[in-house]
C-alpha cells in the first residue's frame, strides 16, 4: 500500500531489492531516545537513529479480541546510559512513535529515502527493566494515543465541573443544594389556591 508514501519511497518499495526498516522514537521531557530496528545507523531529516541490535520484538497488546490497545517493545543489551535515562525519566504519557523508512547505502552511510512514515503513535504507560547474567532487558509498554478517547469521562453536574468547562457560567452554583431537597407535588400552596 502506498498511502502516505512519497514517489521516491514508492519507487524504492517496488524495486527488486528495496531496504526498509522500522524506527522507534521515545520522546521524553528531557530529550528523546531513538533507535533503528535493523543493524545499521539510519540518518533521516529528523536526525540519526542508531542501531538497536538487540531488539527482541515489537508485539501488539490487546485487551479484547477485536481491538489493539498498544505496543510492547522488548530490547536486550542497551548501554548503561540509556538504562539510566529510562530509570530516572518521568515516562508516563511520553510519546512513543514507530516509523517505517526506506533507506539506501551512500558511501557507507545509510540514508533515508525521504522522511520516515509514521506507522503508530502512542503514549508510554510503563517501563520495566530486568538485569540477569550481565544483560539488561527493557520492556516499554505504550497505548495508542486514541485509547483515552474510548474511556468514559465522568461528568458531575455541580458547580466545580461547570466552572471548569465554562469559567464565567454561574448556572451550577445552586445545584448541590438542590440535590437533597424533597419535592412534594402538588405543593401545599398549590392545593390552597385551587380549593
Amino acid at each position: 500500500m502506498s498511502r502516505g508514501l512519497s514517489s521516491a519511497q514508492v519507487t524504492a518499495s517496488k524495486a527488486s531489492h528495496s531496504t526498509c526498516t522500522q524506527l522507534v522514537k521515545m520522546a521524553f521531557p528531557s530529550g528523546s531516545i531513538r533507535g533503528s530496528v535493523c543493524g545499521h545507523d539510519i540518518t533521516t531529516s529528523d536526525g540519526s537513529y542508531p542501531a538497536i541490535n538487540a531488539l527482541r520484538n515489537i508485539d501488539a497488546m490487546s485487551e479484547a479480541t477485536d481491538s489493539t490497545e498498544g505496543l510492547k517493545v522488548v530490547v536486550d543489551g542497551l548501554n548503561a546510559g540509556i538504562i539510566t535515562i529510562l530509570a530516572q525519566e518521568q515516562y508516563k504519557g511520553s510519546l512513543l512513535t514507530l516509523y517505517e523508512v526506506w533507506f539506501e547505502n551512500i558511501a557507507g552511510a545509510y540514508v533515508a529515502i525521504d522522511d520516515p512514515v509514521v506507522q503508530w503513535v502512542g503514549r508510554i504507560t510503563s517501563i520495566s527493566s530486568d538485569e540477569s547474567n550481565g544483560v539488561a532487558t527493557v520492556v516499554v509498554q505504550a497505548e495508542h494515543y486514541e485509547a483515552e478517547l474510548r474511556r468514559a469521562k465522568p461528568t458531575y453536574y455541580n458547580d466545580s465541573t461547570q466552572r471548569r468547562l465554562y469559567p464565567t457560567d454561574k448556572g451550577g452554583e445552586h445545584v448541590e443544594r438542590m440535590t437533597e431537597v424533597t419535592l412534594v407535588w402538588p405543593s401545599k400552596e398549590a392545593l390552597r389556591i385551587n380549593s
